[in-house]
């Protein structure tokens, strides 16, 4: 990146901000697995509208503000967490943060959902089905208000098991949702495979859509093969008008993006479902 501060190292050449680079993950990779004590994650909400522009869900995003580090991006410490096991702990954390924010809307009087990313390694570990029911009862809350999201290399990581427990979940009355659709597995026979709910429509397809080109043909299908399997779409990444109204136009009725609001911390949720939005 800079030829200047570049230094020797074996048969390559390393940055300065290459090395430093190099330091933080490594130190992020010590930190991750203390993240669930640390007090330094919360919870960001991203509203989900319906065709009236009414909120009728939310998409948790985790955020983690480290002392040492500043912001650090999911991009960064979940891939990380996905490989020395971390996520566990992270995930639990996460699901508990949801049904706090989901009993805090229950006592104000707004039955919404609210969205949790589960990882392929989350989904098939032991005691999954057993925490997740436990820490709803515990919390008081329906499970039919967490919606539990998959990628669908999550889905397809292990079919029968995910499968299996994903029965046992709907059960208990939780529902799925396959994360940015049509970015992962080529096949689209899992769909009819697992008690699906919703596809989202990946927000690069989104972003990049236009009168005409592939982009726009993989919009609408995506729609109208979630609409034959009875399942609702949700469009991520709905950043101009033109792009919420085309998109309702083929009749994807559920849309989240800077749009229509940013991700906001629980304590913004109240004033903004009492706010009209224009």
């Amino acid at each position: 990146r800079n030829a200047k501060k570049s230094a020797p190292f074996g048969s390559c050449h390393i940055t300065k901000d290459g090395i430093r680079e190099y330091d933080r993950m490594v130190a992020i990779q010590e930190r991750v697995h203390s993240l669930y004590d640390s007090d330094e994650l919360s919870l960001a909400l991203q509203p989900q509208y319906n065709a009236e522009a009414e909120i009728v869900g939310f998409e948790a995003l985790i955020r983690w503000y480290s002392v040492e580090f500043g912001w650090v991006s999911p991009a960064d410490f979940i891939p990380i967490a996905e490989e020395n096991g971390a996520i566990h702990s992270i995930g639990e954390w996460v699901v508990e943060a949801a049904c706090d924010a989901l009993l805090e809307l229950m006592n104000h009087g707004h039955h919404r959902t609210i969205s949790i990313n589960v990882s392929a390694r989350q989904i098939v570990a032991p005691e999954f089905v057993l925490f997740l029911n436990r820490t709803l009862k515990k919390k008081g809350v329906p499970a039919q208000l967490l919606m539990l999201e998959l990628t669908e290399t999550a889905l397809v990581s292990d079919m029968s098991q995910v499968r299996s427990i994903m029965l046992e979940l709907a059960k208990l009355g939780f529902r799925f949702s396959v994360d940015d659709f049509g970015t992962g597995y080529s096949s689209l026979s899992y769909l009819k495979r697992y008690p699906l709910s919703i596809l989202k429509i990946d927000k690069s397809f989104v972003n990049e859509m236009a009168p005409g080109n592939a982009n726009e043909a993989l919009v609408k299908t995506t729609i109208t093969l979630a609409s034959s399997l009875k399942m609702s779409c949700v469009a991520e990444g709905v950043e101009t008008k033109e792009q919420a109204e085309e998109l309702l136009r083929n009749a994807c009725y559920f849309h989240q993006g800077y749009y229509y609001a940013k991700p906001c911390t629980a304590n913004d949720v109240e004033a903004l479902l009492f706010k009209t939005w224009n």
